[in-house]
């Protein structure tokens, strides 16, 4: 299996920080149906390094959750599932984009759906995806990766069908995955946490589809309010190029001020919306931490437990945070959802 290059060759050996990412989809069969996915409507992979794209701490971490992934395919651990039948993707081909990726943790033990980030133009598969997922391997989770449809203007409620197809796949092959059918929580990252903020709403989210309530949320910079991105292009605020993009995915180009509404999470908290535990860096120039704010501050009206975290610096699209100091974010978060429901601090 392949991790650097030498004389032209691929020297046989496990991924590393230094593996380049055109080199990924050449470790393996597994890797090579795995990389289709990893820079789906992203970033054409080339000689860039891990490291040099996501950082050293980063690197190391996603490295070692792709080696994991590997050994755990080949024990013939369903690792990889899609999200639909072959008649339904016939139907509307589109559905044959998403996906769902799995990472074990411990037999009997909660899992968590992970919705990674990109403004809807894709999913960042590695640092928002299988990076979290290790590290929730860690803390004794299973975790699943949603490739959630991207890259189309007016995309709602797509990307909400596909959670929705996740969740009831889990759910329907449990006892195969060795998960707790009803015991479940969504982690969101950037328009991911968009994503999974909808999830908790009557009116888009988990009710619609006739599934259980997720047991928390956990949003880590979370673009969640559609009408705050709207003041932020209206005002010159961020990148206006990225904030019309996201609101176009989301509503497509003829979006009105009326739909914003229907689509911002802050406006439809209400009865039965899950606790929600919340990172946001105050230094965040692409999604404002003013919408974790909101939110906080809806859920705090409706009396749903909610915890706000904002440290002063980190950015955006920091993931698990390792190398930083949000390095324990996500052991934080899920003793918030764990505390929940009586069972963490």
């Amino acid at each position: 299996m392949p991790g650097n290059m030498l004389g032209g060759q691929i020297e046989m050996g496990l991924i590393t920080k230094n593996t380049a990412l055109s080199e990924i989809a050449s470790v393996s069969r597994n890797f090579e149906k795995l990389s289709k996915w990893l820079f789906l409507n992203s970033f054409r992979p080339d000689e860039t390094t891990l490291s040099q794209k996501y950082g050293e701490a980063q690197a190391e971490l996603i490295a070692e959750a792709l080696n994991i992934w590997e050994d755990e395919a080949l024990t013939g651990t369903p690792v990889s599932a899609n999200l639909y039948t072959r008649d339904e993707i016939t139907k509307e081909s589109d559905k044959g984009r998403s996906h769902l990726f799995f990472m074990p943790g411990e037999a009997g033990a909660p899992w968590v759906v992970i919705c990674p980030g990109g403004a809807y133009a894709s999913t960042q598969l590695l640092v928002e995806g299988f990076a979290p997922a290790l590290e929730l391997n860690r803390l004794g989770y299973h975790a699943f990766i949603l490739c959630y449809r991207t890259a189309q203007h007016g995309l709602m409620p797509k990307p909400m069908d596909d959670l929705a197809a996740a969740i009831r796949k889990i759910r329907a092959m449990s006892e195969r995955y060795h998960v707790q059918r009803d015991a479940y929580a969504v982690l969101g990252f950037s328009s991911g946490g968009h994503l999974a903020g909808e999830w908790g709403t009557a009116e888009l989210g988990y009710r619609r589809y006739s599934l259980p309530a997720p047991q928390a949320l956990l949003l880590a910079y979370p673009g969640s309010s559609t009408v705050l991105t709207l003041d932020a292009l209206e005002n010159g605020k961020g990148s206006p190029k990225l904030n019309r993009l996201y609101l176009n995915m989301i509503l497509g180009r003829e979006w009105s001020e009326d739909a914003l509404h229907q689509y911002s999470v802050e406006e439809h908290v209400g009865t039965g919306f899950p606790p929600t535990y919340l990172i946001h860096c105050l230094d965040d120039n692409t999604a404002t931490p003013e919408n974790s704010r909101r939110l906080s501050a809806a859920l705090s009206a409706r009396g749903i437990p909610c915890k706000l975290r904002m440290p002063a610096e980190g950015g955006h699209g920091f993931g698990t945070g390792v190398g930083t100091p949000m390095e324990a974010w996500l052991e934080e978060a899920c003793g918030f959802w764990q505390g929940q429901i009586g069972q963490g601090s």
